[in-house]
């Protein structure tokens, strides 16, 4: 959860460097090394090795999660 939540204000600060160059460069070299970290990441379950209900499923897609 906390990669997620560092990618995505990640995303939002490069969204809003405006003409800053030197600073979105940054940015986006922070966001692949976090894209990359998740990426790598073997001990995060995948669908495939849940079952999930259809209920808690729907739930989640409607919450937006």
């Amino acid at each position: 959860m906390r990669l997620a939540h560092g990618i995505h204000s990640l995303e939002r600060g490069i969204e809003n460097t405006g003409a800053d160059d030197t600073r979105r460069e940054e940015l986006e070299g922070h966001l692949r090394k976090k894209r990359r970290k998740v990426a790598n990441r073997d001990d995060a379950p995948i669908l495939s090795d849940e079952w999930l209900p259809k209920s808690q499923l729907i739930t989640a897609v409607q919450r937006g999660e």
